[in-house]
């Protein structure tokens, strides 16, 4: 229901009436009377919409003013906003707030999403550049002292696989270090700063030392490339982008830290991993090691993932294992020959040994 009054001016009387609003005049029917009362549209000074309620100010002293209440105050503000691109946003609010409310709750919680899950990540991967490399090493070997306090190190097969990474050129920027764990998982894992983490399980599936130099190739190129240290920053992105603002490098740090018991479930985008494996293959040719042994690695958790449960730790976190043997078999450097080197020969029938 909808409600009219005419104000003259002159007195705080109401009168109720009718109106007629034409394109260039607004006709006033008092009730009480029948009087018709005209107003020019262009001597109209102001008129505003608040909520259902229209008021509408004609003229100056005395002015007049007519006050609609009610559904239909909408529809008059339309008529009388004609020509007037402010009025009619206001005429489409006020008829369209309900979708216009939905719509920004909508866009509002579609920005969080995005925020949470592919803006603060990517900034938390980002922050993880203010750390210095020193305070890189330092997080790698504390979160390795954690790691080691929940595991069995064999220490035998670990010492002979850092003699076998002696032979060979590891990184010029990291310092490597490997430690073998005791466990029929298959698992390998890099940390940050340098320090590797190989479970025996997976070494007990190799043949030859082309594949545990390919295990070595691609878990080094994580390091150099700091793809743990970026993943760990994705997963600590609220706390990481909340320091990462403020400069406070210690809180970066400390955020990463606190991820630490993830690491063994680090995932890697399929980007990363074929950095991995392009980069690794290169660093197999620098030390003049066959690169079919990265694709032979390939194919042995490959043929695995159905049979042995452990395998799925590992390809888990090794996405597109399929996609990654066909784009190796398509790497010119896996076509070459290269000369066995019998010192890595010994040494990798070493490391099987220690592990009997």
């Amino acid at each position: 229901m909808t409600t009219l009054f005419y104000f003259d001016g002159l007195s705080s009387k109401a009168y109720a009436c009718k109106i007629d609003i034409r394109s260039e005049q607004v006709h006033i029917q008092l009730d009480e009377s029948l009087k018709i009362i005209s107003w020019e549209r262009e001597d109209i000074t102001n008129f505003e919409l608040t909520g259902n309620s229209l008021t509408i100010k004609h003229g100056t002293f005395p002015q007049e003013t007519l006050e609609i209440n009610g559904s239909d105050a909408v529809d008059f503000f339309a008529l009388l906003s004609k020509d007037n691109l402010r009025s009619k946003s206001k005429v489409y609010w006020f008829k369209n707030t309900k979708t216009i409310v939905l719509s920004s709750i909508l866009a509002f919680i579609g920005l969080c999403f995005i925020s949470y899950f592919y803006l603060i990540p990517l900034l938390g991967e980002k922050a993880v550049y203010l750390i210095p490399k020193e305070a890189e090493v330092q997080l790698g070997q504390s979160i390795a002292a954690t790691v080691r306090s929940s595991e069995v190190v064999d220490e035998q097969a670990t010492l002979v696989a850092n003699e076998f990474l002696n032979e060979l050129k590891a990184s010029e920027d990291y310092k490597i270090n490997v430690t073998v764990v005791k466990s029929s998982t298959v698992n390998a894992f890099a940390l940050p700063g340098g320090q590797l983490f190989i479970y025996s399980g997976i070494v007990d599936k190799m043949q030859n030392y082309e594949e545990f130099s390919a295990l070595l190739a691609h878990e080094i190129t994580h390091v150099i490339h700091q793809h743990s240290l970026k993943s760990l920053g994705r997963t600590a992105a609220s706390s990481i982008f909340i320091a990462a603002l403020f400069g406070d490098v210690s809180g970066v740090t400390s955020g990463i830290l606190d991820q630490a018991n993830q690491i063994k479930q680090l995932s890697y985008s399929r980007e990363l991993e074929t950095q991995a494996d392009t980069e690794g293959v290169k660093w197999m040719v620098k030390n003049h090691i066959s690169p079919k042994g990265m694709l032979d690695l390939m194919e042995i958790l490959n043929a695995q993932h159905d049979s042995t449960a452990d395998f799925m730790k590992y390809l888990s976190t090794h996405p597109e294992t399929n996609e990654r043997i066909k784009t190796l078999k398509n790497t010119k450097e896996i076509k070459y020959t290269y000369k066995q080197n019998d010192e890595l020969v010994r040494l990798f029938a070493k490391l099987k040994q220690s592990l009997e």
